[in-house]
């Protein structure tokens, strides 16, 4: 039985552009399952500060993925956050 880590370790270069529209600001957290960085978003004329969660794929649906259906079942809800996009 695979154990996993306390804490995920994610290797990605802040600044680095993720996507067309995100730049990583800086790492804002991490747990057993994922890596959360303030991104910059930008298109068009919109401009946002987000937080975006990486983690690892591990098999065919990763935990972000029920995370996601969680979160847009939430969103009635003024204690969630809005969910935004996937990338």
């Amino acid at each position: 039985m695979d154990v996993l880590p306390l804490v995920v370790t994610v290797d990605l270069i802040i600044g680095k552009r993720i996507g067309q529209h995100y730049i990583l600001i800086n790492q804002i957290g991490a747990g057993a399952f994922g890596a959360i960085f303030s991104v910059k978003y930008e298109c068009d004329n919109v401009r946002k500060i987000l937080a975006v969660k990486f983690e690892e794929e591990i098999g065919q649906f990763t935990f972000l993925h029920n995370e996601i259906v969680v979160l847009k079942s939430q969103a009635v809800y003024a204690t969630f956050g809005p969910f935004f996009d996937v990338c």
